[in-house]
């Protein structure tokens, strides 16, 4: 029988008290776990804390043991499409869920899912999930096609009656858009795949014809087609292009975030400021700055674009990647879970902020966070699953100590 946690901190056998919290993170969502096992990892996560000055949320001590394990449980575990939630017996699942779900409030918001809008050429707009699956149109000799899994997929359409744009040197450019709650997938005319997150954007030609570039805001992950004569480039918000040949990496390019963020997964790709965000940093700093600012990647690397160029202070809370008065710089070992976790259908807090939370909560459930008072200081730690609805958040933050309210599409956050 395997040893409790919290006897394993005990002994200072750090090392197995990490897998044994590593293998409980692999179960099944709908394992419950035990209260003395929550309890033995909230040792864990208290002792790997103690020397912070600042405060893993939640893990406040409390004189409901059970409770405090509750909440333990809660920060670790990747909760399933049904969450556990606790009462004085221990966890419960299924039996207790649906009384559970009977007694929240009628105001509740659904979380997000695919949907997009497809802009065409010529301006018409198609709601991307009230279409019917198949053919929804023809750009020059490309079929725009909405495929069966939620998939919007560019091909060649073979036919002579559409008109070939190339032809005449105005290429048909569509847009795809995600509102807040919305997500989509990609498919390229060259065959490389995108998947957006919410409140993104990418521009792009119907078909490429002796070059490969697009545009994008907001966040998303791409798998490049390999093609050595036809770099594929990305204009990133007007500030950053990324140049790759064949690839799979991650762009984070909110506005309302600190930066930028480029992680490479495989493959190789080249991030630089683009050309007018360096006149303005000229303008600002001299022309002694006016010089091209870029990096190559390697697999496991993020590169990091200050979203406020023009200061020239040093590293502060406000720019905490900062380095001097450069810009842009490399994360040699980013948390690519954590980069990942919004296309795997996870919200992946470690590390993150209430407001860093609150900016995912407000993208993927489309309300507006309002702080009342002084917001809570704290830290998260663990993942959560993006499938639930928003009155799971409510729940999950008031067990940790947050008030939430609901009021229509605006969520009143502030310390009990």
């Amino acid at each position: 029988m395997d040893e409790p946690i919290d006897d394993l901190l005990a002994q200072g056998r750090d090392e197995e008290v990490k897998a044994r919290i590593n293998t409980l993170l692999q179960q099944p969502a709908q394992t419950p776990m035990p209260p003395e096992t929550a309890a033995g990892v909230l040792a864990a996560i208290m002792a790997a804390d103690s020397a912070s000055n600042t405060p893993v949320v939640g893990l406040h001590r409390s004189g409901n043991w059970r409770l405090y394990a509750a909440c333990a449980a809660m920060v670790i575990l990747v909760l399933g499409a049904g969450y556990f939630w606790f009462q004085s017996s221990g966890f419960s699942h299924k039996e207790q869920q649906q009384e559970k779900l009977a007694d929240k409030t009628v105001n509740d918001v659904q979380p997000g899912g695919n949907k997009a809008i497809l802009t065409l050429a010529d301006g018409t707009v198609i709601d991307l999930d009230k279409s019917n699956n198949g053919t929804i149109a023809t750009q020059g000799k490309t079929a725009v096609r909405k495929n069966i899994d939620g998939e919007l997929e560019y091909r060649d359409a073979n036919s002579p009656l559409t008109t070939d744009y190339s032809q005449n040197n105005s290429p048909a450019f569509n847009t795809v858009s995600t509102p807040n709650g919305g997500q989509y997938q990609v498919v390229l005319p060259d065959g490389s795949r995108v998947w957006l997150n919410a409140a993104s954007s990418i521009r792009f030609p119907a078909s490429f014809t002796g070059e490969r570039k697009i545009t994008m805001t907001g966040e998303a992950y791409f798998e490049v087609a390999h093609n050595e004569k036809m770099p594929f480039i990305i204009n990133v918000n007007d500030k950053e292009e990324v140049t790759v040949l064949g690839t799979h990496f991650n762009i984070n390019a909110y506005g309302n975030e600190r930066a930028i963020y480029t992680t490479l997964l495989q493959g190789s790709v080249k991030v630089g400021r683009r050309p007018t965000s360096l006149r303005q940093l000229a303008d600002t700093a001299g022309d002694a700055e006016m010089k091209e600012q870029s990096v190559v990647l390697k697999p496991g690397e993020q590169a990091i674009a200050i979203a406020s160029p023009l200061t020239t202070e040093p590293a502060d809370s406000r720019h905490p990647d900062k380095v001097g008065n450069s810009p842009l710089t490399i994360n040699h070992s980013p948390n690519l879970d954590q980069t990942l976790a919004w296309k795997n259908g996870l919200f992946n807090l470690a590390g993150a902020d209430l407001k860093d939370f609150m900016h995912q909560v407000e993208r993927w459930y489309d309300v507006t966070v309002q702080y009342e008072g002084a917001v809570p200081n704290m830290v998260f730690q663990g993942k959560l699953n993006r499938g639930v609805p928003l009155s799971d958040i409510i729940d999950y933050l008031k067990n940790l100590g947050v008030s939430c309210e609901l009021s229509g599409k605006v969520l009143h956050v502030k310390s009990k």
